[in-house]
């Protein structure tokens, strides 16, 4: 009996249109993320919102935010309770209330940076660390914790522990964390002396070379040896 010949395999090409898209769904993707809805419950009365552990935040009827400075201390007793939608909402209405110059703007746009992260929003989390080091130019350990937020999200997408979604298709997308790095506004690109620069630049290197990539893997190998 002759052997039965084996189908021919099926090749499936994505036309150009379709590739343009999905490549461009990165620049706006994320993690699965987590509900970002605050807890709230509603009461009657006039008084002022306020937060509470068990309710989340407790809205009167008729009520308003109330002083910013009481809004912030409980969005960061939210924050450290780990309620990081509830703090979210509290966060940014206060960021809206204050002046461009106050002091405590960059802590509060870090503190909003880690309510995306926690949320798994990857791409607000990385929009607003950078207007943490970028704009607000905070001092110490803030500013260290942002720059080292943005490697981890980068690594995260390029090692595919975080994937891109578009339509409800999930994909693996490493070529966002080589752009956070090493991008026309990557972070290395930008501040190339911080301490985990090197390492950043050999994951790459080390991806495109068992992706097999190699015109790509050479010049970062090179660029590690300069």
């Amino acid at each position: 009996m002759r052997p039965r010949a084996s189908a021919p395999r099926r090749q499936w090409l994505l036309h150009p249109w379709a590739c343009g898209i999905l490549l461009s769904a990165c620049a706006s993707s994320a993690v699965v993320r987590k509900d970002d809805t605050p807890r709230t419950k509603e009461v009657a009365g006039q008084g002022d919102y306020a937060w509470e552990a068990r309710s989340g935040w407790v809205r009167p009827t008729r009520g308003k935010w109330g002083p910013p400075a009481q809004v912030r201390a409980e969005s960061r007793e939210a924050f450290d309770a780990g309620a990081y939608a509830d703090a979210l909402e509290g966060l940014l209405f206060y960021k809206g209330q204050v002046p461009s110059d106050d002091p405590t703007l960059p802590e509060t746009s870090f503190l909003i940076a880690e309510c995306y992260y926690q949320l798994g929003n990857y791409e607000k989390a990385v929009e607003t660390y950078r207007d943490v080091y970028g704009k607000g130019k905070p001092e110490g350990d803030i500013l260290n914790r942002s720059f080292q937020r943005v490697h981890d999200i980068a690594m995260d997408y390029l090692h595919e522990r975080a994937i891109c979604s578009f339509l409800g298709f999930s994909y693996g997308c490493p070529g966002r964390g080589i752009e956070l790095l090493v991008g026309e506004d990557g972070l290395i690109t930008q501040y190339p002396n911080l301490p985990f620069a090197d390492d950043a630049i050999h994951e790459i290197a080390v991806y495109y070379f068992r992706d097999e990539q190699y015109p790509e893997a050479v010049p970062v190998f090179e660029r590690l040896v300069r």
